[in-house]
């Protein structure tokens, strides 16, 4: 039952969600130069706000809410308190709970861009069913401004599914990791480098050399968002080559494939603790399995909100570990059963190490690290949730 506090803060909340919503779009409604970019997706979407960003501030003077602000409080105050008449571009990323919470906030500041990076079941449990999630996430173009063009993942499955249902007459273009045939743009000449200082690669058009880059992060799907990068700058006149030079400075979101050196012990540390989602993790483990030559630990608690599908989901990262890791250490939740047993249907043969929680893995990590390792931490859960 709601508490007599919660039935007191409810219209408050509404009334402050409104006053911002409606000072917000008004400020943004006055500026006419101003180019609005909604960005949203299950995963992805605090890595694509800060890629963008980065790649497109060279050309423009460009803001974007900070961290995860992606709810209309935070992004309404964020509006009123930082975008100027001198903003040429603001970008806003746009999280959801609940159908219609995408909408509310295209009602606030409709996308001339939009970017939607992927759709997975991250909070299926409180939107209900996939089939809710899918059409929250399309209201980033069904609720942006008429001429807005979509730009989608061609590497996602739920958006290559689903986007003629919900395009309508906007245009829309694909970016894409893995040389996607719908995608305008490929790569060749990819190159992981194991030392941890990125990913290098040449991108064409058509048969055409546009430029070489090395991008200092560590997951695949960088890649992809600097395509998208070309594809939104393309949008504003930004040539493609300026976009590759600006990839040279795209740095990885905190704690999201976050590489840290630790210098006196020659082990590498990859921060992957705020990732939250089934692909982020199957990303963050097949980075993992890239480090060829080198020992390879995984640290992980697995996933929260995924409803029905955890036990599928879970019993699948226990298999991708299985294929790439030395060491595998499991800090105890509800599910840490479920991933043992992807790992033994895997027949695991590594080393496997489990702890009631994470003060007392951090306190025995270092006993089982040595010189050399790549160490990847994933998943910090809520503490209601272990």
């Amino acid at each position: 039952p709601l508490s007599v506090a919660t039935l007191l803060v409810r219209p408050i909340d509404r009334l402050v969600r409104g006053y911002l919503r409606q000072r917000a779009h008004q400020k943004i409604a006055r500026l006419d130069d101003l180019t609005v970019i909604g960005v949203t997706g299950s995963y992805g979407k605090t890595t694509m706000k800060q890629t963008l960003k980065t790649l497109l501030s060279e050309q423009l003077n460009v803001v974007a809410t900070p961290a995860s602000f992606n709810k209309p409080i935070s992004v309404g105050r964020f509006i009123l308190s930082s975008v100027t008449e001198s903003t040429d571009v603001v970008i806003v990323e746009m999280g959801a709970y609940q159908k219609g919470d995408i909408a509310d906030l295209c009602a606030m500041t409709p996308p001339d861009i939009s970017v939607l990076t992927g759709i997975n079941e991250a909070h299926l449990e409180r939107f209900g069913s996939m089939q809710n999630t899918i059409e929250s996430k399309f209201e980033i173009i069904t609720e942006a401004k008429d001429q807005a063009p979509l730009i989608g993942n061609a590497d996602d499955k739920r958006v290559m599914q689903n986007y003629d249902d919900f395009v309508g007459d906007h245009n829309i273009s694909f970016f894409s990791a893995e040389n996607h045939k719908l995608c305008d743009f490929s790569v060749k000449d990819k190159r992981f480098h194991t030392d941890g200082s990125g990913i290098s690669f040449r991108l064409y058009q058509d048969d055409d050399e546009i430029g070489y880059t090395k991008v200092p992060h560590l997951g695949d799907y960088i890649v992809g968002n600097v395509i998208a990068g070309v594809l939104v700058g393309r949008q504003l006149g930004i040539d493609p080559e300026e976009i590759l030079t600006q990839a040279q400075k795209i740095i990885p979101v905190e704690r999201r494939l976050q590489p840290v050196q630790r210098t006196s012990s020659d082990i590498l540390v990859i921060d992957d603790s705020y990732n939250g989602t089934s692909d982020g993790v199957q990303a963050a483990i097949e980075t993992l399995g890239k480090f060829v030559g080198r020992r390879k630990v995984c640290v992980t608690t697995g996933l929260v909100e995924v409803g029905d599908q955890s036990r599928e989901i879970h019993n699948d990262i226990g298999r991708q570990l299985a294929d790439v890791a030395d060491v595998v250490v499991l800090v105890e939740s509800s599910v840490t059963d479920w991933i043992k047993d992807g790992l033994d249907d895997a027949d695991f043969a590594g080393e496997l190490h489990t702890f009631e929680g994470n003060n007392i893995m951090r306190e025995q990590i270092s006993n089982l690290t040595v010189s050399g390792d790549v160490v990847l931490f994933q998943n910090d859960w809520p503490q209601n949730y272990q």
